[in-house]
């Protein structure tokens, strides 16, 4: 048979490299050079949005305090003193001291910030039977900033209005001299549509947190993202909690909510009882990627690191400002630690992936060298005569493209 019949692989690469294949050898070195292109650029960017569609896809499985910062603290409310009582302008005020800690790419949304205390459990002195195991049920009594964009109302209104009577030395009512001190609070509150079904309550109803401390139900809620962490920081605003260290001590625990006229005067009702307020401030996530990753992890490190101020408002008389927490706040973030798993698999995932993109583009470029040699020898004679006769570098070079 002729040289032109010869299909094996042997007559292949002869007829390559002797000319004969014709201008198929261009279309081969153009085939490989596009393929060479396309590997150089469409493997790194399907790696990076593989990579970033897994790393959102942990992030919004995490759970929602790991995705923000908390700050607690602790005071003592003493008397009177406004110096122990926090007011809901203090709690805005914390938030954006610990806003201020914040630097780009390390942000959090001031309108998704809240804040708030939580007061000692205490029990419960007329409970429903629905509310007793074998011990009455405990009730903590909490504010919450931002309440109504982290529930629906039910029922009722949102609490607003506290009403103290006192009593005089003797324990006569009265209703206002300086000499006179609280004898009882009432404080409305709200409570979830759990505890209200727990405790049988609705409003109009009244918890008696023994003598000094009585809440009047509003409002009924429903939590409009229960697995959100103006929930899940304290369940027992939500979900009513069963406590058993042992049957004979078995109760429940709850919470409820009060609004922002309110606590001032709730902490007066508990004077000498340690409270304790939580921030929570939601780190932007929108636009994380596995490249932007390591600067905020960075940078949140930063942030943990600082130390929030135990006084807050201006100075006052005797130097002391106008609150004062027991000790500076703990400012916290959980984000690294939730990740880990990711980072592990992802630095892992990174390196196999990199060996096959170079394994790839290795591959190509050889066969780009092959086919331009292969090229350069099909093309010889033709472009010594070209060269021969006058013609430039760049005619042979359009020739054989």
């Amino acid at each position: 048979a002729g040289g032109g019949g010869d299909v094996t692989a042997a007559g292949t690469a002869r007829r390559l490299a002797t000319g004969e294949a014709g201008q198929g050898i261009a279309w081969i070195l153009a085939a490989a050079s596009l393929l060479t292109a396309f590997l150089a650029t469409a493997a790194p960017r399907e790696i990076t949005a593989t990579s970033t569609a897994a790393l959102n896809g942990t992030v919004a499985s995490l759970n929602g305090v790991d995705t923000g910062f908390t700050v607690t603290g602790e005071w003592q409310t003493l008397g009177g003193s406004t110096a122990h009582l926090m007011t809901a302008p203090d709690v805005t005020d914390v938030s954006r001291e610990a806003g201020r800690l914040l630097h780009p790419p390390v942000t959090a949304p001031s309108a998704q910030r809240w804040g708030g205390i939580t007061t000692t459990l205490a029990v419960v002195t007329n409970p429903a039977r629905s509310a007793v195991l074998t011990l009455p049920p405990d009730m903590e009594v909490a504010y919450r900033s931002g309440l109504a964009a982290h529930a629906r109302l039910i029922s009722g209104t949102l609490p607003d209005h506290v009403t103290v009577s006192y009593a005089g030395p003797a324990g006569q009512r009265g209703t206002s001299s300086h000499r006179l001190v609280a004898a009882r609070t009432t404080v409305q509150v709200a409570v979830t549509s759990e505890v209200a079904a727990r405790f049988s309550l609705r409003p109009g109803s009244v918890v008696q947190l023994g003598p000094g401390l009585w809440l009047q139900v509003t409002g009924v809620l429903a939590a409009t993202d229960p697995a959100g962490p103006f929930w899940t920081i304290d369940p027992l605003l939500g979900t009513p909690d069963i406590q058993a260290p042992t049957p004979a001590t078995a109760h429940y625990e709850a919470g409820a909510l009060i609004g922002p006229a309110e606590l001032t005067a709730l902490q007066e009702a508990v004077p000498g009882q340690g409270v304790q307020g939580y921030w929570f401030l939601p780190l932007d996530l929108r636009r994380l990627s596995p490249a932007t990753l390591p600067r905020l992890l960075a940078g949140v490190a930063s942030v943990t690191s600082s130390v929030l101020p135990a006084g807050l408002g201006p100075v006052g008389q005797g130097g002391r400002p106008q609150f004062s927490f027991l000790a500076p706040p703990t400012l916290e973030c959980n984000l690294a630690s939730a990740l880990s798993g990711f980072l592990a698999e992802q630095q892992s995932a990174t390196a196999i992936s990199s060996l096959v993109v170079v394994g790839l583009l290795t591959a190509s470029l050889i066969l780009l060298l092959i086919c331009a040699r292969l090229a350069a020898d099909a093309y010889r004679p033709e472009l010594t005569l070209l060269r021969v006769r006058g013609g430039s570098i760049w005619q042979a070079a359009a020739r054989v493209l």
